[in-house]
């Protein structure tokens, strides 16, 4: 761990990064352009085995601004870039921000006037809002742009209770809470090309387990950058996919071997999938607007990952 001194930051801004030298710079720009005392602020970029010209653009900032510090991080996954990144943080609070965003100049004066102000908040975090490259398509469900890192709870300063919390890309939270609990698990969250998620709600999960506040300001916010890439159905519904897989990773570490439960969670998401996949497929057929059918076809998507992971867990826990 690293100890807090009287000069150290008051916020770590952990960016844990793999193959993304071109947007890297723009993330780590924006976190420079911040309208803050700049000793204030440290910026860690975890490179977690980067092949492309990540060293090189990390390296080359941190020559510029002393702020800037580069860490290898071999062990692939998110959580454990993370968890890296809390380890070498100094600051009081430590925020995971994501090397395809960007922070508005007033973003950590925000965060920095909340936790000047009261001592009692733990966790804290802004709006994110979701950058198309080229507009929202019109078949993108309201519903499922949590995917794509949307996080908006209203146009007011308020306490958020879990399961409400803040964003990856946009959440700060006390780094001795996280120390106390052990950083991220590293079974959960994606890992290199692996879509799987879930590692932020499992940690505001354990972290709630005590009392936890937890604020959510609307000037905090960031923007996230979406690539082409993603903005396909077939993505999507990968995604939903993943999102079931990793629901029941996260399960699983509660529920490791007990089959009977694995088994009623697989008939119960089984059952799931087949009413969406009814209701999809009607919708398809009796042609109603996009949206409506890629909401529901996401849906059964979500219920099919749910069934794999629930039958992999019956069989792969047991042994």
């Amino acid at each position: 761990m690293s100890p807090t001194s009287p000069t150290a930051p008051t916020l770590s801004v952990v960016i844990g990064t793999l193959n993304r030298c071109e947007s890297l710079p723009k993330a780590i720009e924006s976190l420079l352009a911040q309208q803050c005392a700049r000793e204030r602020l440290e910026i860690i970029v975890v490179d977690n085995g980067s092949t492309d010209d990540t060293a090189k653009v990390a390296q080359g900032l941190a020559a510029r601004d002393s702020r800037v510090r580069h860490v290898i991080e071999p062990k692939l996954g998110l959580s454990n870039a993370r968890n890296k990144g809390i380890s070498e943080a100094r600051g009081k609070y430590v925020g995971f921000f994501d090397d395809d965003a960007t922070a508005e100049p007033q973003w950590a004066a925000t965060i920095l006037s909340i936790i000047d102000s009261d001592s009692e908040v733990g966790a804290l975090g802004g709006p994110i809002v979701v950058e198309w490259p080229s507009g929202r398509p019109s078949w993108m469900p309201d519903n499922r742009l949590g995917y794509y890192g949307h996080c908006y709870y209203g146009p007011a300063r308020r306490e958020l209770t879990f399961p409400d919390y803040p964003y990856g890309s946009n959440m700060i939270i006390s780094r001795e809470r996280l120390n106390r609990i052990g950083g991220l698990r590293d079974k959960v969250g994606p890992k290199g090309k692996n879509m799987m998620s879930a590692g932020e709600q499992d940690l505001f999960q354990r972290l709630t387990r005590e009392p936890l506040k937890i604020v959510y300001d609307p000037q905090a916010i960031v923007h996230h950058w979406i690539s082409a890439n993603q903005v396909t159905h077939k993505w999507l519904m990968r995604r939903a996919l993943k999102h079931g897989m990793s629901n029941t990773r996260m399960m699983a570490v509660v529920h490791p071997k007990e089959p009977v439960f694995w088994i009623n969670q697989a008939l119960v998401a089984g059952s799931r999938f087949l009413v969406s996949a009814l209701s999809g497929s009607t919708a398809w057929l009796t042609r109603r607007p996009a949206i409506v059918s890629t909401s529901r076809f996401a849906n059964m998507m979500y219920w099919l990952g749910i069934t794999r992971g629930a039958f992999t867990n019956v069989f792969v826990n047991q042994s």
